[in-house]
């Protein structure tokens, strides 16, 4: 990519020495994270902005939009039927019934987010990737995040206090937790090769804040 060759490009000028080499080997150093202070929040805003605007992730922010639409949708559809049931009640319990419901809008937002995901960069032009393992990143994704979300609540429950913010700080902790936990699962699934720094999870967690935005 484009980092890439501005690494090789910084490193091909700093072997030739001079002052121009002093400051390519000062960029690259940036690059590599222990540069100046400077030179190394330039490169992070810089990469993030990347992120935010790129045409990829616009998709995928779309793609979470349906995603999001579809788990609320399935949830509350489950939820109506399992509560006006008494059997099921009697057997689930409050809290069983609201994990069943979650579990029946997740088994349909994965594939809901894989899918138009998947549609949406074929109609830009985008390669699109294996669409199996497009399901099982979804699938891991939105399980992570689910996951992270709810044990971050759980945990800011335990502290007895009831500020919104730190509610709301809570939910910000667990959705970037669950968007590290959901990459690090799937370069162990072999999903992908990709690394992602601190610039590309703040990308993705700032798509999904403004699709869960609009989605309510």
């Amino acid at each position: 990519g484009r980092e890439a060759l501005a690494v090789a490009a910084f490193r091909l000028v700093a072997e030739q020495g001079g002052e121009a080499a002093s400051r390519a080997q000062a960029q690259l150093a940036a690059y590599e994270g222990s540069g100046g202070l400077g030179a190394r929040a330039e490169i992070f805003t810089r990469h993030l902005t990347q992120e935010i605007s790129s045409e990829s992730g616009l998709l995928s922010m779309a793609a979470m939009g349906v995603g999001i639409g579809t788990f609320r949708i399935t949830q509350l559809a489950a939820l109506s039927r399992l509560t006006a049931n008494p059997g099921a009640r009697s057997l689930f319990g409050t809290a069983g019934t609201r994990l069943a419901a979650g579990s029946a809008g997740l088994l349909l937002e994965a594939p809901a987010f894989a899918l138009s995901s998947h549609a949406l960069r074929s109609s830009a032009g985008l390669p699109p990737g294996n669409l199996g393992d497009e399901v099982a990143s979804a699938f891991l994704l939105m399980g992570s995040l689910r996951a992270t979300g709810a044990l971050s609540q759980s945990l800011y429950r335990t502290t007895g206090l009831r500020s919104p913010l730190g509610q709301n700080l809570a939910h910000q902790a667990g959705l970037l937790g669950g968007i590290y936990m959901a990459h690090g699962m799937e370069r162990r699934a072999g999903l992908t090769q990709e690394n992602m720094d601190l610039a590309g999870a703040l990308g993705r967690w700032l798509h999904f804040n403004v699709m869960g935005s609009v989605a309510q």
